[in-house]
């Protein structure tokens, strides 16, 4: 994981950060495990050379043989151990790919959710500004027959029926709708 993408976990929802970081931590310490068991390696492939080289000393010298003998099973050992942890080094290595894997499905798994989410609440607010924009129309085109229809002889059977209209109809409107609300106004004053 790069540190551009740990420096942009703020932008990550809570599933997509936790993800992140229990990733980042696995990746960690398999890559710490990773250089430890190289290390070691390293150690015992050098230790078991010098046990070679020790014991063909000894073959060249003439010396015991069982000794150089000895000398050679500890080096095979020691090559057997270092095989050993090069195996550990690559299941660490795997480990960290699996966990980079993990982290990237549940990213995208993440980001589907919330893409649905969004797309849901889009539609729900769709729908809300729909049925607001069908009762405004209908507040105005009540508005509008109430304003052509008033007069004199029926204003005062209109006027609270009017008013209440009247006040159903938010402020912030367009224009059409503002002029429409200042003739209702008029008749009421």
């Amino acid at each position: 994981m790069s540190d551009r993408t740990e420096n942009r976990m703020d932008t990550y929802s809570p599933a997509e950060t936790k993800a992140s970081q229990k990733a980042h931590a696995t990746m960690q310490k398999a890559t710490e495990q990773a250089e430890t068991s190289n290390e070691q390696v390293e150690e015992l492939t050098a230790e078991a050379q010098e046990k070679r080289d020790e014991a063909q000393s000894i073959a060249n010298a003439g010396g015991n043989p069982d000794e150089a003998e000895a000398l050679l099973a500890d080096a095979r050992a020691l090559e057997e151990k270092a095989d050993r942890k090069q195996e550990l080094q690559a299941s660490y290595a795997r480990r960290a790919e699996e966990a980079e894997a993990e982290w990237r499905e549940t990213i995208r798994d993440e980001r589907k959710r919330l893409q649905v989410e969004a797309r849901k609440e889009a539609a729900k607010l769709e729908s809300a500004v729909c049925d607001a924009m069908e009762n405004l129309q209908a507040a105005i085109d009540d508005l509008e027959a109430f304003a052509a229809k008033a007069s004199p002889t029926n204003l005062a059977v209109n006027i609270p029926e009017l008013r209440t209209v009247n006040a159903a109809v938010p402020t912030r409107l367009p224009s059409y709708v503002k002029r429409t609300r200042e003739r209702v106004s008029k008749i009421l004053d």
